[in-house]
């Protein structure tokens, strides 16, 4: 997708998990006009690096939202809510690639939560 190969597809029920610094990326089977969100979970952080970001992308990758944010508002938004989250709406329907990359130091879980447009 996107003339990149994914590790896997993301759901409601899957996470995945990996280690900063470094970039991954997954796939999410969105079934109508939605709004996604991302959330990070870390462990282990040693360093809070200079940015990180999120990239959404629309079905057949015509369109993308990038989202970044500098080290220490990671870290501040992992000591007030436990979680660092980034959001988007996209309007296509399939598969949509997410992009994330960190400079920072450390374990994450990702997960992803789809809530239909017409929802919110």
């Amino acid at each position: 997708m996107c003339g990149r190969v994914a590790g896997c597809i993301l759901g409601e029920e899957g996470y995945s998990e990996g280690r900063f610094p470094g970039r991954s990326q997954f796939i999410v089977q969105v079934p109508e006009a939605s709004h996604l969100k991302v959330s990070f979970y870390l462990d282990e952080v040693t360093a809070a690096g200079e940015e990180t970001v999120v990239i959404f992308h629309e079905e057949g990758c015509r369109a993308r939202i990038r989202t970044a944010a500098d080290g220490r508002a990671v870290l501040d938004s992992m000591e007030k809510f436990s979680v660092f989250t980034r959001e988007a709406e996209l309007t296509g329907v399939g598969d949509h690639l997410i992009e994330f990359e960190s400079d920072m130091q450390a374990r994450y879980a990702v997960k992803v939560d789809v809530t239909p447009l017409r929802n919110r």
